[in-house]
């Protein structure tokens, strides 16, 4: 068996829609997202194993569909490029309030 890193996609762009999947089975249209599958989203880009189609806006002409899905794609990578930072922040935070109640 090779051992290859696997990654699940969590966006893409199929038959000219722009979709989202929170467990890498189950695909939904993304201009029909929700707060808790955003935060979902948010979550697992944080993580190692996420993946997403690059933003193409010829690939989508459905406006909202479109809309939705560039700047959506744009924050996760983001937020992808600043994670290692973002986790340092977060942990820091934590243990200064940590130390703070140990006293």
């Amino acid at each position: 068996m090779m051992n290859e890193e696997l990654h699940m996609k969590h966006l893409k762009i199929d038959a000219n829609k722009g979709l989202y999947s929170i467990d890498g089975a189950s695909w939904n249209e993304i201009d029909r997202i929700g707060k808790d599958d955003l935060l979902k989203l948010v979550d697992l880009a944080l993580g190692e194993e996420f993946e997403m189609d690059a933003y193409n806006k010829d690939n989508l002409p459905n406006p909202a569909h479109e809309i939705v899905y560039r700047n959506l794609h744009a924050k996760l990578a983001d937020l992808q490029a600043r994670k290692e930072r973002f986790k340092d922040e977060s942990q820091q935070l934590y243990l200064d309030a940590i130390r703070k109640y140990q006293e």
